[in-house]
């Protein structure tokens, strides 16, 4: 069996891209405009980034995501809730390295 044409191209990271950049993508590989939309939303909105996991999105679809695209490789370790204020912490793993985090919900506004 041959190799896919856009295995020896070097991946672009998905969450990198802006929606009209993924769009562009995704249409000069022959699919819908409206893919880009789910996808970036499932990424964006959702913070899904398993594609197994984007359930309008058929398994074929979820194969040439992961061959075509570096997709984010995390953990969350621990996370931390504060019960007065919901302050959240959290440990990540991006592959060898950890990073923490703290997010602060405010009344109008959210820090990380």
């Amino acid at each position: 069996m041959g190799q896919s044409p856009i295995s020896n191209v070097s991946k672009p990271e998905i969450l990198s891209l802006t929606e009209p950049e993924l769009t562009e993508l995704l249409v000069a590989d022959g699919h819908k405009k409206f893919r880009a939309q789910q996808v970036f939303q499932w990424l964006h909105l959702k913070q899904v980034f398993d594609p197994a996991k984007m359930t309008n999105l058929k398994p074929e679809f979820h194969d040439y995501l992961r061959e075509r695209f570096t997709l984010p490789e995390f953990k969350i370790l621990n996370e931390t809730r504060s019960p007065s204020d919901q302050t959240a912490k959290y440990l990540f793993e991006f592959g060898n390295r950890q990073v923490e985090s703290v997010w602060l919900p405010y009344e109008n506004r959210q820090s990380i």
